[in-house]
């Protein structure tokens, strides 16, 4: 749908010219303002003034921002159009006219009052002086003072210390303006924006700071930043609003300056040089290798913080094994279905917030290809999943009702157990058989089950006491450490435009690992591409990419393009002549070289691998060179009120804890497994020895 502008000028020698402006859409503006439909170049046209908008049941007009528009000489507000309505816009009038073909609708804009000389008359008649022979220009300002001082002063405070003003408690009112009002130092934050007319809530003095026991009264919960009895610092006893600043509009409440955090974590070691907490003082010049927290031992559960700098690398004990490199096989694994491609994402889902992974979960992501199945003759029968006694029973369970029932389609069964159902009622000896028979399958089965590599034994530690009948076991319940970094904050929705590769993968994370995992499948791929004997299509850029990688294969840097080329090999659609079924075979090997044989990898980045991308608080080098990367605060990735602790300021009295009307609490930090806690992507890190 469109409407067609038309501005028509009359010459002086009597002709007319026109210019047609479109307008793509059902409503065009009418005004002075640039971004109008319609530009009305005349001071005595409002910014905006009228729209024009084609309805299902006409063409209406409207006055916009309040203004008036007249139609055919009558003021109205908005009015259905007919053709030949004039619309009088300040000194122009636009007349609706037959549209041509391909417009809904159209009008014609012309000059009808010129300007003349009236503007110049206006500004000649519009000079004033205060140097008059009425009133003094002392006299004016003595005047202005005394009037700015009881407007702006002695007004506000005489409303505020009135005894009949009540105070503002109610959040469900809309409260009248107050002459203190104009001490307004600017917009409240989005935050506060439902007290936002009670300013009492915050400024219980005149002429006084806000208190920290105001702020309490709603942020109750709010944690300290460390152990006040561990780290006796003055900077851990500064007030609320140091740190959070009100009426800056819809900024954040709280300060991100780098120095709010790098004045005291600067010189950490120095005020604390008993403590393990490394000192830090910009993310680029001055941070430490990333600590994460994993996995000691499954069984105690116990957590260890260790530094990804360390060497030998290292490694997570989950109880869990988990071969990335064999699930992420370019030509795809072995499924219910046939050979099934899996990527990062046939797993890895973000948890609502953005912040944390989603839980695996053996019944949403590995079922279809691990059954779970115990019995060949019966596949439907899957055993529960995270249950050991209920799996145990189920195995005793289903061998002793197949005993008794018969029908068994074992041939090295007991007859009885083979028998068909319903004949004679079976003897007390037969009875006794079947039962044996099924105690010794069971017994095997569960062999089977916990001891071999086929069933549990595929991804988790078994542990089994006592020997016969009296054999018991128990599957080790894998700790996966739900966030490598309790300490700090990332958010995996603001790097969905990176790949999981770009910070996941072996030859990241650990290059050294990666480097002894290809040794042998990176020389045996550019071999098997240098013995393909077509140039031609697609396989000669990768044959000569291939060329170059093999003069110099372990030059840094070429890590990336190693895989990348062995990539394209192994899920590119390429013309089967001789050798490239081999060289795509041994490109799954490159490829797969790249991700973790072992779960014991720890697949996290290092700080070097961030930095390529963020820095410290500096965007710019030099006065002339940016930094090209993103600025980022301690603020970014840390939070001051740590989860653990305790009130940052707990209540002195019973009383202090009452709650007024309209008063909001605030918990703070979420501190457990709760839909909150996934939002805001912060959990109790695990208790570590």
């Amino acid at each position: 749908m469109t409407i067609l502008v038309r501005f028509v000028t009359r010459k002086k020698s009597g002709g007319v010219a026109h210019r047609d402006v479109t307008v793509d859409g059902d409503r065009a503006r009418f005004g002075r303002s640039a971004d109008n439909e319609a530009y009305l170049n005349d001071p005595r046209v409002p910014l905006y003034q009228a729209a024009i908008e084609v309805r299902a049941n006409g063409v209406f007009v409207e006055g916009i921002t309040g203004a008036d528009v007249t139609v055919n000489g009558r003021i109205v507000g908005n009015s259905v159009l007919k053709l030949g309505d004039v619309i009088g816009i300040g000194p122009y009038d636009a007349t609706l006219v037959e549209p041509p073909p391909g417009h809904a609708a159209a009008v014609t804009v012309e000059l009808a009052r010129a300007m003349g000389d009236d503007l110049s008359r206006l500004m000649g008649r519009s000079k004033f002086t205060i140097g008059g022979p009425i009133v003094s220009r002392r006299r004016l300002s003595w005047a202005a003072a005394l009037v700015t001082l009881a407007l702006f002063l002695i007004w506000p405070v005489a409303a505020f210390f009135n005894p009949a003003r009540q105070p503002d408690t109610d959040l469900n009112r809309s409260q009248s303006w107050r002459p203190d009002m104009m001490w307004n130092s600017g917009e409240i934050s989005n935050a506060h924006k439902p007290i936002a007319q009670q300013c009492n809530r915050c400024h219980t003095e005149a002429f006084a700071f806000v208190k920290d026991e105001t702020c309490v009264a709603c942020h109750e919960t709010i944690q300290h930043h460390a152990d006040p009895v561990k780290f006796k610092f003055a900077e851990l006893t500064v007030q609320c609003e140091a740190c959070h600043k009100e009426h800056n509009g819809a900024l954040a409440v709280t300060r991100m300056d780098q120095k709010l955090c790098s004045d005291c974590h600067g010189p950490f070691r120095e005020k604390a040089p008993a403590s393990q907490l490394l000192a830090a003082s910009d993310f680029l010049k001055d941070h430490p290798e990333f600590r994460p927290t994993v996995v000691a031992d499954p069984l105690a559960r116990k957590f260890d913080r260790v530094s990804l700098a360390a060497t030998p690398r290292p490694r997570e004990n989950s109880g869990l094994t988990f071969p990335h490199d064999k699930h992420l096989r370019p030509g795809g694994i072995r499924g219910p279905d046939g050979l099934e491609p899996l990527d990062c994402d046939s797993c890895h889902q973000m948890a609502p917030g953005g912040y944390l992974m989603a839980p695996i979960t053996q019944e949403l992501h590995c079922a279809r290809c691990h059954e779970l199945a115990f019995e060949p003759v019966a596949r439907g029968r899957r055993l529960p999943h995270g249950n050991t006694e209920a799996a145990i029973a189920m195995i005793r369970e289903f061998y002793s009702d197949a005993a008794l029932h018969g029908a068994f389609p074992d041939p090295q069964a007991p007859a009885v157990v083979r028998r068909v159902p319903g004949g004679t009622r079976i003897t007390k000896a037969q009875e006794r058989e079947a039962l044996a028979w099924a105690d010794q399958q069971a017994a095997q089965s569960l062999e089977f089950v916990f001891t071999s590599r086929a069933v549990c034994g595929t991804c988790h530690i078994v542990t089994q006491t006592g020997t016969g009948a009296a054999r018991k076991y128990d599957v080790v319940t894998p700790q996966v450490a739900e966030r490598w970094l309790p300490k700090g904050l990332f958010r995996h929705s603001a790097h969905a435009t990176e790949t999981c590769q770009r910070c996941h993968s072996l030859d990241v994370t650990d290059p050294a690992k990666w480097r002894e995992r290809v040794k042998d499948a990176l020389p045996a791929f550019l071999d098997a591409m240098a013995l393909v004997p077509s140039d031609e299509g697609a396989l000669g850029p990768l044959k000569k990419a291939a060329q170059l990688l093999k003069q110099s294969p372990w030059a840094p840097g070429l890590a990336k393009p190693a895989t990348e080329l062995a990539t394209q090999v192994a899920t590119g659609e390429l013309p089967m002549a001789d050798g490239v079924r081999q060289a795509k075979r041994l490109a799954e090997d490159v490829v797969g070289a790249a991700w973790s044989d072992e779960s014991g990898d720890i697949l996290l980045p290092g700080v070097a691998s961030c930095q390529e991308c963020h820095v410290g608080d500096q965007a710019m080098i030099s006065w002339s060179q940016p930094n090209n990367r993103l600025p980022s605060t301690c603020g970014t990735c840390h939070y001051f009120h740590t989860p653990t602790q305790g009130p940052m300021h707990p209540p002195k009295s019973a009383a202090q804890t009452q709650s007024v009307p309209g008063l909001y609490r605030s918990g703070g930090v979420a501190l457990d497994g709760s839909l909150k806690a996934l939002h805001s992507g912060i959990r109790v890190a695990p208790k570590r020895d």
